[in-house]
């Protein structure tokens, strides 16, 4: 593997050539989100399931050539992807505990933290170009990020996400159907179905509204974010005002990887 070096440029006047294809991979525990970026921006994206490794590599070889690339996995990338993106890339950084970040790492066990955490709290951090911010995730689990006003990433809390409650309910239960989420969510079930979406969703959108006013507590100036595949659909339940940005995993990703080059 090409290793990225700490070159001692200087980051406030380095401008990468305007030619400079970026691709970021973010791939998470449903889905593999694929991206090329030239300097800040994102030009094009795709999402992926797990089981479409070789649609995601025909569709990266067609935008070649790659000049740097980064991963973030929940989970471990097949080595035959890994070994075939380091052929047609010049420079691959592997997002963990010990990769450069723009930002300070606070975390006690950086090791066990997500890279995908990390690469939110990076792009929340770029968004609003400083702390405190609170970025939100809202996918397999919900997770809530926190970079003080040191730009420090300080850690957060996770629960689990959306499907995850409906399948848990299915599972440990006897009598309690499976939901797909469709349709309006009542304050008030009036069925069985109904009422396991009143209950989650409503769940859900409460949980979050307090986790943001309990941050504001203890930081009145914070600023908040909201992204993962069900970030929209909360995003428009919730009473708090509330920025969403379904790319900032790869907006962060972006970040880190430039300031690795």
């Amino acid at each position: 593997m090409q290793r990225l070096y700490n070159l001692s440029f200087n980051f406030s006047t380095f401008q990468l050539p305007l030619h400079f294809m970026k691709l970021m991979i973010d791939s998470g525990n449903s889905f593999t989100k694929v991206a090329f970026f030239k300097r800040k921006e994102l030009l094009e994206m795709e999402v992926f399931t797990k089981l479409k490794l070789n649609e995601m590599r025909r569709w990266i070889e067609d935008r070649k050539p790659i000049e740097a690339a980064i991963i973030s996995a929940v989970a471990n990338v097949p080595t035959i992807f890994t070994d075939w993106l380091q052929l047609h890339s010049k420079k691959i950084i592997f997002l963990n505990s010990k990769t450069l970040l723009p930002i300070k790492n606070s975390y006690q066990t950086p090791e066990t933290l997500g890279s995908d955490r990390i690469a939110g709290a990076v792009g929340a951090w770029k968004h609003f170009k400083k702390g405190p911010v609170l970025s939100i995730d809202v996918g397999t689990c919900i997770t809530f990020d926190l970079v003080n006003e040191e730009s420090a990433y300080c850690g957060g809390a996770i629960s689990p996400g959306l499907q995850m409650r409906f399948k848990a309910l299915y599972d440990n239960t006897d009598g309690l159907p499976l939901i797909k989420m469709s349709g309006e969510t009542p304050l008030i079930g009036t069925s069985t179905a109904d009422s396991i979406k009143s209950g989650v969703v409503n769940g859900i959108v409460a949980e979050i509204d307090g986790m943001i006013e309990k941050y504001q507590a203890v930081f009145p100036d914070i600023q908040c974010i909201i992204t993962g595949g069900d970030g929209d659909f909360f995003a428009k339940r919730l009473k708090n005002p509330i920025f969403a940005s379904p790319n900032l995993v790869l907006v962060g990703l972006n970040e880190i990887l430039d300031y690795n080059l």
